[in-house]
């Protein structure tokens, strides 16, 4: 199970499964950086400079710009930070 949510300033987004592989979550860094890694990419102008992108796959067309949410972990996404925490949801 790959899940998103947001509260208006915060994005929570969480990577996990009770048998197997979960689907994969991917998050880039704030789109300033992937503007300056890929400077001729204009799909990337429609971003603030401090968004993120949370996918369920990286773009093909950005090799590196995507960190892998691992297996039992969340993210809790900022437009300063992303911050990674261990998830297991309550029983």
């Amino acid at each position: 199970m790959t899940i998103c949510v947001t509260d208006g300033t915060k994005i929570y987004a969480a990577r996990y499964a009770t048998q197997g592989i979960a689907r994969s979550l991917f998050v880039t860094n704030d789109a300033k950086t992937a503007k300056e890694v890929y400077p001729d990419n204009e799909k990337l102008g429609i971003f603030p400079d401090k968004a993120h992108m949370v996918v369920s796959e990286p773009l093909s067309d950005m090799p590196g710009a995507h960190h892998e949410v691992l297996q039992g972990q969340a993210i809790i996404v900022t437009p300063e930070t992303v911050q990674t925490v261990d998830f297991s949801p309550s029983k």
